[in-house]
């Protein structure tokens, strides 16, 4: 009997494992797939990081000065390196020149460009971005793509001629194991202790490494909202990530809640005894293509709340596992919020919120994206 030869799957991401959504989600699938004996998997890279054996790594140069040269040099690169060898699949989480498969972890450059940082006018940089994403998503061997969210599917398919491909939704997973470890009431008293706050406070979360793109604005506000319908409550803002510490710290006095939010600065090795300690989360973006920091909130137990621009909200079932607010709706904010502040209502939410993170596993993921490796053996006999 003939043994079934491998795939030869060629995955491409430039900074594979390090910080940033992308490059975290292409880490988690690709460890996984790579665990799978029909599929021998190369990973294109300029820098990584992997805890797995299974999979060979190939470093491709990138030309990062002057700036509109980086997205040329990475498409040209990568596509060199990999036509040095004979691949059945490209998988690619980055604009490259061809690809089989795209999963989509942004918009689509122009309509960023335009519609979110509001500039008036493309850069070269721009441009050389927006012809490079626009030659891989237009070729004909591009079949198959793979948006995080609804939202980043409807607006692809606006600014891209794509009803000819293979478009499906695939979600982040989340690592539900990463909390279990904890025991959280532990961890509430730890680092409640350590930001100054009471074991009877009721704690907003939010995590991000953008407070602007993040909605950080729209979240004060409706905090400060929130302690002027309910001042009896004890409410309290924890601020987890980077961004302008001496705006938001003289916008919180502005708003008279300086005494109710607290910054916490970038944390790494205790993110989760963060998110523990912690009774809600809320991400009020603009636009958001997915939000991971949902998923792992829900895998924490904790109730969401997130704006309509928020691509998570696919996962998010309003009133029963979160809550789902038009964007820029201060007044739809504090409502949400208010109805969390009944404890038994809190502990429902964070039960359903835990049962969505189970459903939506890392492994699940790799399930979805098998099956379309698998097609293309399919096909191919």
């Amino acid at each position: 009997m003939v043994s079934k030869k491998s795939l030869q799957i060629a995955v491409v991401s430039p900074r594979y494992g390090l910080v940033g959504g992308s490059e975290f989600f292409a880490m988690e699938l690709t460890e996984r797939l790579a665990s799978n004996p029909d599929f021998s998997i190369h990973v294109f890279a300029n820098q990584w990081r992997s805890v797995s054996d299974n999979i060979t790594f190939h470093r491709f140069p990138i030309i990062k000065f002057p700036r509109f040269l980086r997205p040329l040099s990475t498409a040209v690169s990568v596509n060199r390196k990999i036509a040095q060898q004979q691949f059945d699949i490209i998988h690619t989480h980055e604009r490259v020149l061809l690809a089989d498969i795209y999963s989509i972890h942004g918009l689509p450059h122009q309509y960023w460009i335009k519609n979110v940082r509001k500039k008036k006018r493309m850069s070269l940089f721009d441009y050389c971005t927006h012809w490079v994403e626009n030659k891989m998503v237009m070729h004909p061997r591009c079949c198959h793509l793979l948006p995080v969210s609804k939202s980043t599917r409807d607006i692809f398919c606006q600014t891209f001629n794509v009803m000819s491909k293979n478009i499906q939704v695939i979600h982040p997973g989340v690592n539900n194991q990463q909390f279990e470890k904890y025991d959280r009431q532990a961890c509430r008293k730890e680092i409640r202790e350590r930001l100054g706050l009471n074991l009877s406070d009721i704690v907003i979360l939010f995590v991000g490494m953008n407070f602007e793109i993040k909605g950080l604005k729209s979240l004060m506000g409706a905090v400060a909202k929130t302690i002027q319908n309910k001042p009896e409550m004890p409410l309290k803002l924890v601020v987890i990530g980077k961004g302008n510490y001496d705006y938001y710290n003289h916008l919180a006095s502005q708003m008279t809640i300086q005494d109710h939010v607290v910054f916490a600065g970038v944390v790494h090795d205790e993110i989760e005894k963060m998110y523990l300690a912690s009774d809600m989360f809320s991400m009020l973006s603009e636009f958001d293509t997915f939000g991971m920091t949902v998923l792992e909130a829900m895998a924490a137990g904790l109730p969401v709340i997130v704006s309509d621009g928020v691509g998570a909200k696919d996962i998010v079932v309003h009133g029963t596992n979160g809550y789902i607010s038009e964007r820029n709706q201060l007044n739809q904010y504090s409502a949400c919020i208010e109805k969390l502040l009944n404890e038994n209502h809190r502990e429902s939410v964070s039960k359903a919120a835990y049962q969505t993170a189970l459903d939506h596993t890392w492994d699940h993921t790799a399930e979805q994206v098998a099956r379309i490796y698998g097609n293309y053996r399919a096909n191919s006999l």
